[in-house]
Formats: structure tokens, sequence, C-alpha cells
């Protein structure tokens, strides 16, 4: 599984989506302000309505004299927040509001990071925006919801994958490895669940099961498979 691989992307730009533009942008000088929109506006959003913004931009985004001072302060950034489009490294929306928030605290007076900080609410808030992930979110659940059909039939399982125990097919469940609240990246992939009957299912969803680690710890101490385990981070660590 590739952390850095390419975006989908549905809306190419966002110079294309429509925002409040914030009123501190009139008191500032305009040649700054227009670098910062365009810098901004180079970003891009992706398949499931997330916002990135372009890393070879972001000196002029979070106020800092060069590229390599940008660099530095985006390797702090775990690499699961970072993707890649047409040979360009893009940071998600989130960790870039994060960066900003940090530098208005070390530097409370600067009033274009204030305008940035705006400016990157005001996008995510847009109509646009939640449009898409309005539509990206009912597609991912109407993805989910052919997992369990698709992995009894590409594997054709007859037995609870955990417990070994017989199958009911009618009231399987596919259960998720990796949740799809914490994870939802992985959501509306087939390797990351196992079908299972319905109390096993309520079993794992009872004990708040989130990750694979939470969940080879419910196998062991049950008695239940553990041996896809270690295929299983072979698969999210490649």
């Amino acid at each position: 599984m590739n952390k850095n691989k390419e975006l989908v992307v549905i809306k190419s730009y966002i110079k294309d989506i429509k925002y409040k533009i914030p009123k501190k942008a009139e008191e500032l000088d305009k040649i700054t302000v227009k670098k910062i929109y365009n810098a901004i506006g180079s970003g891009i959003v992706d398949n499931k309505g997330f916002i990135w913004f372009d890393c070879s931009k972001l000196h002029t985004i979070i106020r800092v004299k060069t590229k390599s001072d940008a660099a530095y302060i985006l390797e702090g950034i775990n690499s699961k927040y970072k993707a890649n489009y047409n040979s360009k490294t893009y940071v998600i929306w989130s960790s870039l509001v994060s960066i900003i928030a940090k530098r208005i605290e070390a530097n409370p007076k600067n009033e274009y990071l204030k305008l940035i900080f705006s400016i990157l609410e005001e996008i995510n808030e847009s109509n646009d925006i939640k449009v898409l992930q309005t539509k990206a979110k009912e597609l991912q659940e109407k993805n989910i919801k052919k997992l369990k059909k698709q992995r009894i039939n590409r594997f054709k399982i007859v037995k609870d994958e955990l417990t070994n125990r017989k199958l009911d097919k009618k009231l399987a469940e596919f259960s998720h490895i990796r949740s799809v609240s914490m994870y939802p990246e992985f959501s509306e992939c087939i390797w990351n669940g196992f079908i299972v009957n319905k109390e096993t299912h309520n079993l794992i969803t009872s004990q708040c099961i989130n990750d694979e680690d939470q969940l080879y710890s419910l196998c062991f101490k049950n008695g239940w498979n553990i041996d896809w385990y270690d295929e299983y981070k072979r698969i999210v660590n490649s």
C-alpha cells in the first residue's frame, strides 16, 4: 500500500473553488496577497473531497523566507498526510492548518498568517467542497456495502475467517481491520477486513477495535486465527 499514491482529482485546482474572501485581504499589501492567493490556488481536491496544497508553494503560504525553510518544516509531517500528483508533492489541508496555527502562535503580529488561516477555513467550509465530500461519502458507503459479497466470492469463503466456524452467509459481516472512522483511506479495500459471523463482528465492535494490533490481541485472547497479521502488516507498510 503506497501511502504516497497518485491522487484522483475531481476539481483540479483550488482556484476553481468558490469561497468567501476574508475582509482582512483588503487591508494588506495587494502584491503579497496576490502571491498568497496564487500559491493557495495551485492546490487541488482529491476524489474524497479532501484539499491538498502544492509543497513547492508552501514557503509563500506559511510565510517563511525560502523553500528550504518550508521543506524543513514539512519533514515533521507524517508521510500519510502527503501525496503525489503530476510529479509534485502535496500536503493535506489539516496539516497545513496545523502549521499555520503554530506559526501564528510564534508570530502573533503577522497579519498575513491570520489572513491565510481565514482563507483555509473558508475554502474548507465552502459549498463546493461540502458537495464533493458528501458525494464522496455516499460513494464510500456504497462501496463498503459491496465488500462482503466481493470478498466471499473472490476467496470462496465458507467459514468465519477468524473463528473458523461455519459461516452464516446471510448474516455474516465484512469486519474492517482498520476501522472506517479512524482509517477512512482503507475503508474500501477488500484486504482491510475479514468475513465473519454476526456474533464475531458484534464482539469486535463491542471491544472498540480500531486497528490490526488491537484485533490481534483480541484474536490471541480468544484463540482465533492470528496467521493473517504478518501479511497484513506487509501490505500496509509496502
